[in-house]
């Protein structure tokens, strides 16, 4: 595959294109599924959290389960993905409509504030 945008990235044009071509073939079920909104978490080596970015995710879930609690009492399943060359990893959460803090019993030593 080849790209004329700079940096590391191709096109909007072939995006789409390469997009479209891959939800056919793989069955547009896969793609057009309803969403769920999951913020990913960072786990450093030493169980520090570090707040990530929130995005859709379609399609199940997988990993390692974590009860992932919010400062409003509300709790879910977060699955955690450790890095295979360092400690550490992330978690993906569904993320509810608004949340100050959370915590992973597992991981964390205080809460995650929020940014």
């Amino acid at each position: 595959m080849m790209g004329y945008c700079e940096s590391d990235w191709i096109s909007d044009y072939t995006f789409n294109a390469l997009y479209k071509w891959i939800a056919t073939d793989n069955g547009f079920d896969m793609v057009a599924g309803t969403p769920v909104t999951y913020r990913q978490i960072f786990v450093k080596a030493d169980g520090t959290l570090t707040m990530g970015d929130a995005f859709p995710v379609y399609g199940p879930m997988d990993g390692q389960q974590h009860t992932v609690t919010f400062d409003d009492g509300h709790s879910a399943t977060g699955y955690f993905f450790p890095y295979d060359h360092i400690g550490g990893g992330y978690i993906m959460v569904p993320e509810p409509s608004h949340f100050g803090s959370l915590k992973v019993p597992d991981f964390s030593k205080v809460q995650l504030i929020a940014r």
